[in-house]
């Protein structure tokens, strides 16, 4: 299947759409790859590249993931909508095809984690000459949850 997606973010992102495929449940668990995008920018198209067969009878659910980059900006967005703008395949044959696809894909926020730093105390003493791994300065670094 060649399958061509467009794809709607606040911004451009530094990241990569790629999707995967499993045969059971819509989830990553058991997923397998089968193809990959470049990077999309705002409001753009990906065109994802690879070949899957789906035997009669067989239902197979075809996962998008994106792929953000450690530092894509905080607060951007991005969001498929199926209704506006679905998935199309090209087929080696000629099914017939019904699309029922929706706009359901909630619109997923950039979460950059949150650190607090902070020093902690280190009392005065005096350091021995020809001593290792004497501690002067502790900081207390705790990451708040994202999400």
């Amino acid at each position: 299947m060649q399958g061509t997606r467009q794809c709607s973010a606040s911004t451009a992102y530094d990241g990569e759409m790629r999707y995967t495929e499993s045969n059971d449940t819509p989830g990553l668990n058991g997923a397998t790859a089968f193809g990959n995008a470049a990077g999309v920018s705002s409001g753009g198209t990906f065109t994802v590249g690879g070949y899957n067969t789906i035997p009669a009878g067989a239902t197979k659910y075809i996962l998008f993931t994106a792929y953000i980059a450690s530092a894509a900006d905080n607060g951007h967005t991005i969001k498929v909508n199926g209704a506006d703008n679905p998935v199309s395949f090209s087929y080696i044959s000629t099914p017939t095809i019904t699309s029922n696809q929706t706009d359901v894909a909630g619109i997923k926020t950039i979460v950059a984690p949150t650190l607090t730093d902070t020093s902690d105390t280190v009392a005065p003493s005096n350091i021995s000459q020809g001593t290792q791994r004497n501690i002067i300065y502790i900081l207390k670094v705790e990451a708040c949850s994202i999400g």
